[in-house]
C-alpha cells in the first residue's frame, strides 16, 4: 500500500472516525488501496490491526 495512503487512514482513525466511515472517505477521496480496489471496512480493520501490532512489536 502506498505509504501516503497508510498515512491518511491513520489521520482519519485520529480524528475520531470509525472503520466504516474512514473506508468511505478513502473511496470518496480515491485514495488507492494496495491493489487498486475499493475500501472496505474489513479493509481498513486489517491494517489498522497490522499497524498496531507493529506499533507494539517494532520485528514483527
Amino acid at each position: 500500500m502506498p505509504a501516503s495512503s497508510e498515512a491518511r487512514l491513520l489521520e482519519l482513525r485520529a480524528a475520531g472516525l470509525s472503520q466504516a466511515r474512514i473506508a468511505r472517505e478513502l473511496n470518496a477521496e480515491a485514495v488507492p488501496t494496495a491493489h487498486g480496489g475499493a475500501w472496505h471496512t474489513s479493509t481498513v480493520a486489517r491494517i489498522l490491526a497490522r499497524l498496531s501490532k507493529t506499533e507494539q512489536d517494532p520485528a514483527a
